[in-house]
């Protein structure tokens, strides 16, 4: 994707929503104040229910490209759903 956008005009952003709730951020000052002491291990889960349908429609065209391993890798969602998982677990952390 990266070369991609090297090579294009297009501006690309992404928003990351969830750091923005209010239990997200309540979180973030516990892990940061230490009060529930070192951090050791983090499950991150996004889940994706529109996903358990039926996905083989060529007319689902938000599914054909996040289910295609060439197009997004092999594990089809790191890309999508993964980034925003990443982030809140190291945003919650702080882990730079």
């Amino acid at each position: 994707m990266a070369q991609r956008l090297d090579k294009s005009k297009v501006l690309f952003g992404l928003a990351h929503t969830y750091t923005g709730y209010p239990l997200v951020k309540e979180a973030r000052v516990r892990v940061k104040s230490g009060e529930i002491g070192r951090v050791t291990k983090v499950v991150v889960e996004y889940s994706q229910e529109w996903l358990a349908g039926e996905l083989h429609d060529e007319n689902n065209k938000q599914a054909q490209w996040r289910l295609d391993p060439s197009q997004v890798g092999i594990s089809c969602c790191l890309g999508d759903i993964g980034v925003h998982a990443a982030n809140l677990a190291e945003w919650e952390l702080l882990i730079t």
